[in-house]
């Protein structure tokens, strides 16, 4: 990452250090002193503060694989497919191709297709 990077994505840099070294809930705070010369005002974390130097060598493309994740894991929050019988999803009428249910008699996902309902399989 060039200067004008870190510049633009120091807290998302921090925090990606933070991650990487096993401190992802650590705390700190930052102060823009102008010029472009963004310092760590505090930090309260077991890892050792990060340098610029450390900072650079984080990819671009790192951070937004991280915010992708951060995304994904707010979607996902109290996230969970609708329970049902297969009496009451026999019910449902009209449903979108693609919607998903669990199924609480079988503990199987099961996906809306144009034929029907179907299980999802899992290898593994």
């Amino acid at each position: 990452m060039n200067d004008e990077q870190l510049f633009t994505n120091y807290h998302a840099a921090i925090k990606h250090y933070l991650a990487e070294n096993g401190d992802p809930d650590a705390e700190f705070t930052l102060y823009d002193g102008g010029d472009k010369k963004i310092v760590i005002r505090t930090w309260e974390s077991k890892v050792p503060q990060p340098t610029d130097s450390d900072l650079k060598k984080i990819k671009v493309s790192d951070l937004e694989d991280d915010k992708k994740i951060r995304q994904v894991k707010t979607m996902l929050k109290g996230s969970t497919f609708p329970s049902i019988t297969t009496s009451q999803r026999n019910r449902l009428g009209e449903v979108e191709t693609g919607a998903i249910i669990l199924n609480s008699e079988t503990g199987r996902l099961e996906v809306k297709t144009a034929e029907g309902w179907k299980v999802l399989a899992f290898e593994g």
